[in-house]
């Protein structure tokens, strides 16, 4: 109700910038939305379980994204829960990259710069506690 309200208070040339807005977001969010569904379906297609698994997540995930940019009003807590599960998701994709750089010779120093932290943040972040 308040957005109706201040829509009418605001004047013509706002409420073609609020719109022009709007629709950039949304367009972006369409966006982010197929590529999260690109990268779901070439997980779903692997060999291992687990990636699989995570595909389907992000499938969901995709679904979610599209919803919202078709203004279906979903629940906050909801999506809140979604992105918390993508974000875990991402943190165990990074640690298992991470391992295999290690595993390769990567410094910490490297790893930490690719990931926009320090070498030491990134060794206690993803180090496996022993020094090196």
């Amino acid at each position: 109700m308040r957005a109706v309200a201040d829509d009418c208070w605001m004047g013509k040339g706002q409420r073609m910038r609020s719109t022009r807005r709007l629709m950039k977001v949304v367009e972006e969010r369409r966006d982010l939305a197929a590529l999260t569904r690109q990268m779901a379906h070439e997980l779903e297609q692997s060999d291992d379980a687990e990636d699989r698994r995570t595909g389907k997540f992000w499938r969901d995930v995709a679904d979610a994204m599209h919803h919202e940019t078709e203004l279906v009003p979903r629940p906050a807590l909801s999506a809140l829960r979604h992105l918390h599960r993508g974000a875990q998701l991402w943190d165990q994709q990074i640690a298992h990259v991470v391992k295999l750089v290690r595993a390769q010779g990567a410094s910490w120093a490297q790893i930490g710069a690719e990931l926009g932290i320090s070498g030491e943040g990134a060794r206690r972040r993803y180090g496996d506690g022993s020094a090196s």
